[in-house]
């Protein structure tokens, strides 16, 4: 369901093919008390923890019921709605009017929030990311991860962890040029030792 919301909402071909081929192939072991299962479980039926995409995901979901809300309210109406775990204790708002009455209310009010690296501000505006936030940062830290002394393993967390993240940020409200990009992984590649594609970790 997660990834056909996300082809709904046009989310590019290329990185829904990804995901449908990833998140399908995901397993877990079950447990109960103190008790595993000796062998795991297809997960079928959740997005898969740990994935970069799946605050993406959930927020696909939100969507309709975003429009919904913004049909059945008179006048313009601005909404930012996003998914992200570690914020679910703070409360921010993106607002351009009736300021006084939301702080009065109790709501702080911030004339701009980052969100995964990108910076959304009260008139209803994205900082466009140039190449430099795509490609720049990214590739001097792989290159940074090729001449680490660790085990090949180490460097595939690393990568996963520190690479991945930093490269999805923001490219899902900013303009992504496919061909930059293919230019960019080759270059990747090259800098990780990556030999062959096809893993399925996360």
């Amino acid at each position: 369901m997660a990834i056909e919301n996300l082809r709904q909402v046009r989310c590019p071909a290329p990185f829904v093919a990804l995901l449908s081929w990833v998140w399908p192939a995901q397993v877990g072991w079950l447990q109960i008390g103190r008790s595993v299962l000796p062998t795991p479980a297809r997960v079928t039926t959740s997005v898969p923890q740990g994935c970069q995409a799946a605050p993406m995901a959930l927020t696909a979901l939100l969507i309709s019921t975003a429009q919904r809300v913004q049909r059945c309210t008179e006048g313009p109406l601005q909404q930012s709605i996003f998914v992200d775990d570690r914020e679910l204790d703070k409360f921010r708002i993106v607002a351009r009017r009736m300021t006084q009455k939301l702080q009065s209310a109790g709501f702080g009010v911030s004339e701009q929030a980052v969100v995964l690296g990108t910076n959304f501000r009260s008139e209803n505006r994205v900082d466009k990311l140039g190449a430099e936030f795509f490609y720049g940062e990214p590739l001097r830290l792989v290159q940074r991860l090729a001449k680490l002394p660790v085990r090949p393993s180490a460097r595939e967390l690393l990568y996963r962890t520190r690479f991945v993240p930093k490269m999805m940020w923001g490219t899902w409200y900013a303009d992504w040029d496919l061909s930059d990009t293919s230019k960019f992984v080759i270059r990747v590649r090259r800098a990780a030792g990556v030999v062959q594609m096809g893993a399925r970790a996360l």
